[in-house]
């Protein structure tokens, strides 16, 4: 017993840690130091913490009483106590990497990981780690470094940068470390991989840190690899359901009818509650080509439980509530990433489509075909999409077809939000010059509303915009107010600014708006993609009209043969759509559709319609006589 007390004694005492390293941190790594990443948890550094006397002559000099004490507090209330021979000093660090997933850069395969230690770029010196009391085992001070850095190398080029901060070992810690497993988990988690440089976020990594024993932490090893890859057989179906059943969600325009299956009129919540089966039952009735399996997994995830029992009941209301706002999560990052790459959205939706003949879709598929139209999308963009549907590792993958599905949903939404917004500001602009008054310009019209640096805010631009809104007497226009002042804003103002400048929004008003600073045409215009197309048209015309270098504002005539063919494209009667004007010098050509009867398609399907075809040669609009001009 007195030599155990002592091993434990000494154990106490080494428990003041060293790190030592002399590497820089901008030096290529060397390969004895190189650790190849791989897709899951297939990399993992250890860092050897050598121990050394904590408290000196002090500790040598404790009494046996207090070793005895020190021995009862230990394993006191536990089954095994582990010492350290004297080929196991101090307390070893594992690192384990986990999933890691990039917004572009080199392949997983192509990466190393080197660990280093601390913020400055080389030590020369003894590093202190954790220090710890004999007998309290608490920590008053430590860790020495409070950081350690894990660079990502590609070849000889720094990639990234991940810090992983240490914390101050607790008194229950170093308990585990000595008396109860002889490891502790110190963090478990994701973090954010930094571009080199920077604060710019080019990826993430998960990383699991584990302190203690090193014949400890050999076994958890293999211990910890054999779970992480049952855990990964065991999710992979249920993570497909998930994401498959979230994508047919949010597919979904009115979740809020499922209601009706409860008993509930219009939208009041039911009375009461329901069962799994039931609910279950209305899901596959009211969401297209859903699966039994992803209703499962649907109500699965919204309750919290691994395997929810059909004749178990729940609150129907509080599960449909749960799948409005599954849906919005979902939909609201591919918004943005349709957002983001502007007026290529068809373009890309139709990608998804051909690309969706294969059963799924990664990271790097989204990615490559982004590159492969030199399309700029944020990482967080991306990111958020999959993570919204589930999917948070590197290699988990989405169902193809209901992905490019309701890309292409989303894509047909905005584009009809964008018609919409047309249509909104031809009318606003005609009753702003059909009611100014007589003698008063512009900017003192606007200037009202400006701030005192002569800007004009979203808020003043709403309140700007409000009257003419609302004369028009349309409730849906005024549902519109916002998103029109939003894009005046994006549109008009300043690139970072977050207004307009008085002068810019009289401009627009007068018909001089400036059309080289736009960012996006929000007026119906129809912008010629390719000159060379036009000219090599004049040089060997065909038969029908010929199109001059422009369109003239003079040019009755050839206005007509262009409503005529703009009607027929979108298949509406030509009375219906009115060339408004084509500024001479301008590839700009404005127009207007009006309501029309019931079997047409309405104005906002019709310029909806008019806007995928823009810019794709194999539409009608395209394969027409004026198809080098439009497209």
């Amino acid at each position: 017993m007195a030599d155990l007390a002592g091993r434990l004694l000494e154990r106490a005492q080494r428990l003041r840690l060293e790190m030592m390293s002399e590497a820089d941190l901008t030096e290529p790594p060397r390969p004895d130091c190189k650790s190849r990443l791989s897709d899951r948890a297939a990399a993992q550094l250890e860092l050897i913490l050598a121990g050394d006397p904590l408290l000196g002559g002090a500790a040598a000099a404790a009494d046996e009483e207090k070793s005895q004490q020190l021995l009862s507090r230990l394993a006191a209330g536990h089954g095994q106590v582990y010492s350290a021979g004297d080929s196991e000093r101090g307390i070893h660090l594992r690192l384990w990497l986990g999933s890691a997933s990039f917004a572009a850069g080199p392949a997983l395969s192509e990466l190393r990981a080197v660990l280093k230690l601390g913020p400055q770029a080389s030590h020369e010196h003894e590093l202190r780690g954790f220090a710890a009391e004999a007998y309290t085992l608490e920590c008053p001070r430590g860790p020495d470094p409070p950081r350690v850095f894990l660079q990502l190398w590609h070849g000889s080029d720094l990639f990234g940068l991940v810090k992983v901060l240490l914390d101050p070992l607790e008194e229950q810690e170093v308990r585990e470390i000595l008396s109860v497993r002889g490891y502790v988990q110190l963090f478990d988690g994701t973090l954010e991989v930094n571009a080199v440089g920077s604060d710019a976020v080019v990826g993430s990594l998960h990383v699991s840190l584990h302190a203690g024993l090193s014949s400890v932490l050999l076994s958890l090893e293999s211990k910890l690899a054999e779970e992480s890859l049952q855990l990964g057989r065991q999710q992979a179906p249920l993570c497909a359901d998930l994401a498959a059943a979230k994508l047919r969600i949010a597919a979904e325009e009115d979740l809020g009818r499922m209601l009706e299956d409860f008993g509930s009129t219009g939208h009041e919540q039911p009375a009461t509650l329901a069962s799994v089966g039931m609910i279950k039952t209305s899901l596959l009735r009211n969401v297209s080509s859903l699966s039994g399996s992803e209703a499962s997994a649907l109500i699965a995830d919204i309750l919290k439980v691994p395997r929810c029992l059909d004749d178990a009941e729940v609150d129907p209301g509080f599960i449909i509530k749960r799948l409005e706002t599954m849906a919005a999560e979902v939909k609201n990052p591919l918004d943005k990433l349709v957002k983001e790459v502007g007026d290529e959205a068809g373009t890309l939706a139709m990608d998804l489509l051909d690309v969706s003949s294969p059963a799924q879709i990664q990271r790097q598929d989204l990615s490559r075909l982004l590159r492969l139209r030199s399309l700029e999308v944020s990482w967080s963009t991306l990111e958020d999409i999959f993570t919204s549907l589930g999917c948070t590792g590197a290699s988990e993958v989405l169902p193809a077809a209901p992905f490019a599905r309701l890309f292409r949903r989303r894509a047909e939404a905005r584009a009809q939000q964008s018609a919409r917004l047309r249509r909104l500001e031809l009318e606003v602009l005609s009753w702003f010059r059909g009611t100014l008054p007589r003698g008063k310009s512009c900017l003192e019209l606007v200037s009202a509303y400006a701030r005192a640096d002569g800007n004009i805010d979203h808020l003043g631009l709403a309140v700007f915009l409000r009257p003419a809104v609302t004369a028009l007497g349309c409730p849906a226009a005024i549902q519109d107010l916002d998103l029109l002042a939003e894009s005046l804003v994006d549109r008009l103002g300043a690139p970072g600014s977050r207004g307009v400048s008085a002068r810019a929004l009289a401009a627009w008003l007068e018909g001089e708006e400036s059309m080289s600073g736009q960012k996006k045409n929000f007026r119906a215009g129809f912008k010629a993609r390719n000159r060379t197309r036009q000219r090599q048209a004049l040089q060997a015309p065909g038969p029908g009209p010929r199109l001059l270098e422009a369109l003239e504002a003079g040019a009755l005539v050839f206005l007509k043969v262009v409503g005529e063919l703009l009607a027929d494209s979108i298949q509406v009667s030509t009375a219906r759509l009115q060339v408004i004007s084509a500024e001479e010098g301008s590839s700009l050509v404005c127009v207007q559709i009006k309501p029309g009867p019931e079997h047409e398609p309405s104005a906002d399907e019709a310029m909806a319609n008019l806007s995928l075809q823009l810019g794709d040669p194999s539409s009608k609009l395209g394969a027409s006589v004026l198809g080098s001009y439009f497209c």
